[in-house]
């Protein structure tokens, strides 16, 4: 990895490791929740009002993780600009250029995927090959996954990050949404990951995740 993606790297799993501590957060407030509901002596009216205090302490939480992952966030915007302003012609986009302009469609889809797989992260060097491919009938589908514009990704999750301040949500769909999200633009960088999103989180926050997707699915 370059240095930019080394920086996109430590902010994004940053921002990780602060999505599992809000994520044991908002399953806390899910817990206190129910327990809430099943107090006896409570009237609705005083149900709600425990209940709402419960989520205040949330929604404090979300505007500070909002802010903070903000800030990585700009990190992360500052390195992925300058990878997408970047561009040159490196030894082995020469060979790559070279080798298809002499053979052509005579590169097995074996070959040409080892060719373009190699600069994932390299917006500019794999337009310059898909324009080449192109020219030459060599259509590569899932090489187009990988051409991006950075600058409306990094729009996107900044606005993603704008949501738990304004929209925080009380289960743990938007917290998983954004880390994937977040993950997702990392594997378009070309950014090596130590571990998925998914394994930042503790057992517990896991389980009530994937509890509330089953829940989704059947319409519990």
């Amino acid at each position: 990895m370059n240095n930019n993606q080394k920086a996109i790297k430590d902010s994004a799993q940053s921002i990780f490791s602060e999505l599992a501590l809000f994520s044991n957060a908002v399953t806390d407030f899910q817990k206190k929740a129910r327990e809430i509901s099943k107090e006896e002596y409570l009237t609705n009216e005083g149900i709600e009002a425990k209940t709402n205090e419960a989520k205040a302490y949330l929604v404090k939480r979300a505007v500070e993780l909002s802010s903070s992952i903000s800030l990585s966030l700009a990190t992360i915007r500052k390195a992925a600009m300058a990878m997408e302003e970047s561009f040159v012609i490196s030894p082995e986009l020469q060979a790559a250029i070279t080798l298809t302009s002499a053979a052509g469609e005579k590169l097995d889809t074996s070959a040409r995927d080892r060719m373009w797989k190699q600069f994932i992260g390299d917006n500019n060097a794999l337009r310059s090959l898909k324009a080449l491919f192109d020219s030459k009938g060599m259509y590569t589908k899932e090489m187009e996954k990988y051409i991006f514009n950075a600058e409306d990704q990094c729009n996107d999750l900044e606005s993603s990050a704008l949501d738990f301040k304004i929209q925080p949500g009380t289960n743990l769909n938007q917290t998983v949404a954004f880390g994937q999200k977040l993950e997702k633009f990392c594997e378009l960088e070309g950014v090596e990951l130590d571990k998925p999103f998914i394994q930042y989180l503790n057992a517990e926050d896991y389980s009530q995740f994937y509890t509330e997707q089953l829940r989704t699915a059947f319409g519990i």
